[in-house]
């Protein structure tokens, strides 16, 4: 791992961030043409809404497709930078001699473990459980707690929280960890307990945040 690190992070940043991005839209894209069809939404909202209102939901959402393109690589650059403001705060606690930019940099290096999880997804449902409904696209996330129960019998809130305890978020924190090893010389413990306290603490501030709204607006 660390020659392969070592590797990438030798990559000229713009161009990788470049590189995510435009992968997130293929996946994105291929998600949606290949695997969501109108009878999807038909189905779905079949017993709820009428013919017309359910054509006009699908028109909608065809006319504004275009904005999920544009803002990932605002997502990125929001993401990157709070997880970097967490684990910086981190470093400058403790005393660890290591740049703001730098961080951000691991950052952006250790995002493309969570690619993996969407072209699990497209090949699981184009291969494998070729017969789904929107929800099953809705709720699968590949290697999640949430497989250890039905998903349909669950409180809603609860949704969002399984499925992000997961393998590549695992992942992604083993990565950030070995990142600032590899920069710091500091122990690997010391730095995946950092990680730990650090961005953990942010992505679980931000998973009460979506448990509260997912109730507030179940309500």
């Amino acid at each position: 791992m660390k020659y392969l690190l070592a590797a990438v992070g030798g990559v000229n940043k713009t161009l990788y961030f470049i590189f995510l991005c435009l992968s997130s839209i293929a996946l994105t894209y291929a998600g949606k043409t290949l695997l969501i069809s109108e009878d999807l939404y038909f189905q779905f909202f079949g017993d709820q809404l009428s013919y017309e209102r359910i054509t006009q939901i699908i028109s909608t959402q065809e006319k504004w497709e275009w904005t999920s393109y544009v803002f990932v690589p605002i997502y990125y650059v929001v993401k990157i930078f709070l997880v970097g403001i967490c684990i910086y705060v981190g470093t400058t606690i403790i005393a660890i001699d290591i740049s703001f930019k730098k961080i951000c940099q691991m950052a952006l290096l250790a995002e493309a473990v969570f690619l993996i999880p969407g072209i699990f997804k497209l090949f699981w449902f184009m291969f494998i459980q070729t017969n789904y409904t929107l929800s099953d696209i809705q709720m699968f996330y590949p290697l999640s707690i949430l497989n250890f129960f039905d998903p349909y019998s669950l409180d809603g809130w609860l949704i969002y929280p399984l499925q992000l305890i997961n393998i590549f978020e695992v992942a992604y924190l083993l990565i950030l960890a070995y990142g600032l090893v590899l920069t710091t010389q500091t122990s690997y413990r010391k730095m995946l307990g950092l990680i730990v306290c650090t961005y953990g603490t942010g992505l679980f501030i931000w998973t009460i945040s979506v448990m509260f709204l997912t109730i507030s607006f179940s309500t």
